[in-house]
């Protein structure tokens, strides 16, 4: 992400002109307030540039202090990988007059989000403002729009690159891209066969788009059929985390690596209420790690209770599953996990969407959970902020490159 400081051209004038501190830290500051990048960006920003400036000035290409700051960069804790958490800022309740039945939520950019409803096969376009803290401190909804041809919809993601929604259907597993402005269809994705094998109400719950638009997932429920049993108090269900990619944006996405992962089991069995568990959404981070949000329905009481927890996930020595037809009795590797935030909302909230928003003025990222609101059931968003290590992994690399072509320049003359 921070290719473009590092191949401004560095002639002579420009250095003569700027000292080495005026630049860089003007630069800096420009890079703050214009591409509202975190402070963390803003030294790392700092940092390159005045060793690019050393480098380029000196007459030693060798130079001790260059390298020292360029060691000190590299090395450093604070540019290492940092163990993601999330925090819970608290909830808001949508104005009256919001529908019921909201099971998905994406991200489109600034302030604007998108909302689908699963009983009527409805989008909403959603205006959501931001404190700095990251908590919700308005909402605007925009007039529904009927998605052509779509069934049950659960999950949603937010195509930048061609302004349209992909959606997950869980009545037929389907996943199908529209045009947001009228709700036609615009394509369909070839989703794997083995997905039709779901139980009734178990189908594709989740979608998430990778920022980039090159990657996206989903994933069922609870088991599909031959994967084995649904949840219960003793045991979670497995379900099948499925990775698309394409090659560009103008290309169609297609199967690209599929994982077995196991929720945890329900607790108890209240007095009212079928207790389930499962995978009701997922979300990639730019960096291109995992998270699902499990939701839970349970409780030991007359009263059953929602319960949302939100999982890292690894697949480091996982087995990919895609030729695998049945789970049931076979051997394999389940995906690990970590998990990162839990909650206990009671009766009231049934939170089943979740999606990554913009970054926070503390280096934070914003998610957003939404809750079904079917009635008697309140409609509502919950805040949290994501921190630790979110961004494209590139800097480092970067860096390093950058600060070898240089010297190398350098040594040419």
């Amino acid at each position: 992400m921070f290719f473009f400081f590092l191949v401004i051209p560095a002639k002579a004038g420009i250095q003569k002109k700027l000292k080495p501190r005026s630049l860089s830290v003007s630069y800096a500051t420009s890079c703050k307030t214009n591409l509202q990048l975190g402070n963390r960006d803003c030294v790392f920003i700092l940092v390159v540039f005045i060793v690019r400036e050393i480098i380029m000035a000196s007459k030693n290409f060798y130079s001790p202090l260059a390298w020292c700051l360029a060691l000190i960069c590299l090395v450093s804790p604070s540019w290492a990988d940092e163990p993601l958490a999330i925090t819970g800022l608290g909830k808001y309740s949508m104005p009256t007059g919001t529908p019921g039945g909201l099971s998905g939520i994406t991200w489109a950019g600034g302030n604007s989000y998108y909302i689908v409803e699963d009983s009527g096969s409805r989008m909403y376009p959603l205006t959501v403002n931001l404190n700095v803290s990251g908590t919700v401190a308005s909402t605007s909804l925009g007039s529904s729009v009927t998605l052509a041809g779509s069934e049950d919809i659960e999950g949603v993601a937010y195509d930048s690159s061609s302004s349209s929604l992909y959606v997950s259907g869980e009545t037929d597993a389907t996943i199908k891209q529209y045009n947001p402005a009228g709700g036609a269809a615009a394509s369909t994705v070839t989703v794997p066969a083995v997905f039709t094998g779901y139980r009734t109400n178990y189908s594709l719950e989740s979608l998430a788009m990778r920022s980039g638009n090159l990657e996206m997932w989903t994933a069922n429920e609870e088991a599909l059929a031959n994967d084995g049993p649904l949840s219960s108090s003793t045991a979670g269900t497995v379900v099948r985390l499925q990775k698309f990619t394409r090659a560009t944006v103008n290309d169609s996405f297609t199967a690209a690596g599929q994982w077995a992962y196991q929720t945890d089991p329900h607790t108890g069995t209240p007095a009212i209420g079928t207790p389930r568990s499962g995978v009701s959404d997922m979300c990639v981070l730019p960096n291109g790690k995992l998270l699902v949000l499990e939701r839970e329905l349970g409780g030991t009481g007359a009263l059953p209770t929602f319960r949302n927890r939100i999982y890292e996930i690894d697949l480091d020595g996982a087995t990919d599953t895609s030729a695998i037809t049945a789970l049931d009795g076979a051997t394999y590797v389940l995906a690990a996990k970590t998990r990162l935030w839990e909650a206990n909302f009671g009766i009231t909230d049934n939170f089943e969407g979740m999606c990554l928003g913009p970054k926070l003025a503390d280096d934070s990222y914003s998610m957003l959970l939404i809750s079904d609101g079917d009635s008697p059931l309140a409609k509502s968003l919950y805040a949290l902020k994501i921190t630790g290590t979110v961004p494209e992994p590139t800097s480092l690399g970067i860096l390093a490159m950058s600060l070898l072509a240089m010297l190398r320049r350098r040594a040419g003359r």
